[in-house]
């Protein structure tokens, strides 16, 4: 009798094709402990190599593709993606998958996402009811790094408003359960910590405040943030980075309390990649006060700000006194964002301690959303509270 080309799927095959699906790509290691860990690695190998072949019926393709990427010191190694095929029979299980990538990853990224995905591979193992349930009953979504990115202009307070910058967290972790929305970054120390350089866009603390601008930064509408524009769905974020040893961590933690002013534990968390699955699902905290840079979604649509003082009803400006103010408002906002640069970098370097209070970003803030996106000839001061998203 004829070999039968390809595989008949069982549930463990429609499982694992769902994780490829989630992780963009899976080293047989990690196959093994998803389906088989009780089992030799060649039956795995050999059951990975049966779902990269056609199916036996008209219009079965093959499942998955297989990959090759050099280490650093010349060992290649194999990865399993999924086919577009393969897609189409985990699409319908897993219908918030974002669209799949264009290209590829290079051998340095793909290491980076195999190793990030050793986290995503705890929090299976942990959730999932059996090695055959449907991975579409998972307590959580993980949103792998592709194409997409996140827009946000740098700040109401950016002398040139029309830059945007852009966000490609390298993994979105959604707990529905926890109204949580977690951007994951892992840091595998190619990165400093912190620069002085602000084009140099990967040192660690120039992520933090390119996510704080994400969070907390306006849209044309006063009451809509960049994150809430992407986001509406109410979930509450926190951005966490992933690093490769106890003393990585301890220093990032510190560099990002002196930065921001307060200890980590806020909207920024820092652990360790053997922490990460523990901390993801057991150990993340109910939904706490995020710093003043950052909103809330939940504050946004439930709990506006409290109303600000009320002018006199008579007070007006025509467009011309508006105009000036909106350029010498934008001119000391600008000018206060490079004393506090100016004091991060000697705070930083030792140079000198500068007891200087913290600048009341909330005002400055609500000032900024009326001046800055008033589309009328002549405004008045608002004789009701302004939801500023907080």
């Amino acid at each position: 009798m004829p070999n039968v080309k390809g595989a008949v799927l069982t549930d463990r095959d429609r499982a694992l094709l769902a994780y490829v699906g989630i992780a963009r790509y899976a080293s047989a290691d990690q196959v093994h402990r998803l389906i088989a860990p009780d089992r030799s690695k060649k039956l795995v190998y050999r059951r990975l190599a049966k779902l990269c072949l056609p199916g036996g019926r008209p219009g079965e393709g093959a499942c998955l593709r297989r990959l090759h990427y050099r280490r650093y010191e010349g060992t290649s190694v194999p990865v399993w993606a999924l086919t577009p095929y393969g897609r189409s029979l985990v699409a319908p299980g897993l219908p918030w998958l974002p669209a799949p990538a264009a290209s590829d990853v290079g051998a340095r990224f793909l290491e980076h996402t195999l190793l990030l995905n050793e986290v995503l591979l705890q929090l299976v193992l942990r959730s999932r009811r059996s090695p055959e349930a449907p991975l579409g009953d998972l307590p959580f979504r993980w949103l792998a790094e592709g194409d997409q990115v996140l827009q946000f202009r740098h700040g109401l307070l950016d002398r040139h408003p029309d830059v945007h910058g852009v966000l490609k967290p390298d993994a979105i972790l959604e707990i529905a359960s926890r109204s949580r929305r977690i951007f994951v970054e892992a840091e595998t120390g190619t990165q400093s910590i912190v620069t002085a350089h602000p084009e140099r866009t990967g040192a660690i603390l120039s992520k933090v405040r390119r996510y704080s601008a994400f969070l907390a930064g306006r849209t044309d509408r006063v009451n809509e943030t960049w994150y809430l524009r992407a986001f509406p769905d109410g979930l509450v974020p926190r951005l966490i980075f992933l690093v490769h040893s106890a003393d990585r961590r301890d220093r990032v933690r510190k560099a990002i309390q002196e930065a921001m002013g307060r200890a980590d534990g806020g909207w920024v968390r820092v652990h360790t990649f053997a922490e990460a699955g523990g901390v993801l699902l057991a150990n993340i905290p109910e939904p706490a006060a995020l710093p003043p840079l950052v909103a809330s979604a939940n504050q946004a649509q439930v709990s506006p700000a409290p109303s600000p003082p009320t002018a006199p009803a008579a007070f007006s400006l025509d467009h011309a006194q508006f105009d000036h103010l909106r350029r010498v408002f934008a001119n000391m906002a600008s000018r206060v964002v490079e004393i506090e640069t100016a004091i991060l970098i000697h705070r930083r370097d030792k140079a000198c301690v500068v007891d200087a209070p913290r600048i009341p970003r909330e005002q400055m803030d609500f000032l900024a959303a009326i001046l800055l996106y008033s589309k009328k000839d002549k405004v008045r001061w608002p004789t009701a509270g302004v939801a500023t998203g907080r």
